[in-house]
């Protein structure tokens, strides 16, 4: 599997050349984006390829503090709704940190009626969590998502 990241991929002028030489030599993929990106035109595209897996889709343009553009926002609210209304599958990448507000988030989540195959918890590089805080904000993950795999990302933990 070959995650397609960095920078914003759905940006990147030699994406879909990208995607083609992955079917060629039969390597399966999936794209990882900020999610403020229209993403319809893609999936149009991707929709028939077999080796596509589907979009991590970030929370980051979400952060309250991180990013005032309410365009930003629209455009990954409806993203989401388009993947879900294709049956695309789509995970969600949660990053927690400063500027990242986790209950807001999630009500977001229950609000749209968000329904991704599965969820990952990862901390912002530089911060550093202790196990109850880290395990608070997987039990609140939980509650939204009972049934749902939530996957750990990157965590700093406490030198000892």
């Amino acid at each position: 599997m070959i995650l397609l990241s960095g920078g914003e991929p759905l940006e990147y002028p030699f994406l879909l050349p990208l995607v083609t030489a992955l079917e060629q030599v039969g390597k399966p993929f999936r794209i990882a984006t900020g999610g403020h990106i229209n993403i319809m035109p893609f999936l149009e595209i991707l929709q028939n390829n077999r080796l596509f897996t589907g979009f991590s889709v970030g929370t980051d343009v979400m952060a309250i503090r991180r990013n005032n553009n309410e365009e930003f926002k629209m455009q990954w609210i409806e993203n989401l709704r388009i993947l879900s209304e294709w049956g695309c599958p789509y995970s969600l990448t949660i990053t927690v940190g400063s500027g990242m507000q986790l209950e807001p988030l999630l009500k977001l989540f229950h609000y749209h009626k968000l329904d991704p195959n599965f969820l990952m918890l990862s901390g912002m590089e530089g911060e550093i969590f202790d196990d109850e805080e880290w395990n608070g904000f997987l039990q609140n993950i939980q509650n939204i998502y009972p049934f749902k795999i939530i996957k750990v990302g990157f965590r700093e933990c406490k030198k000892v």
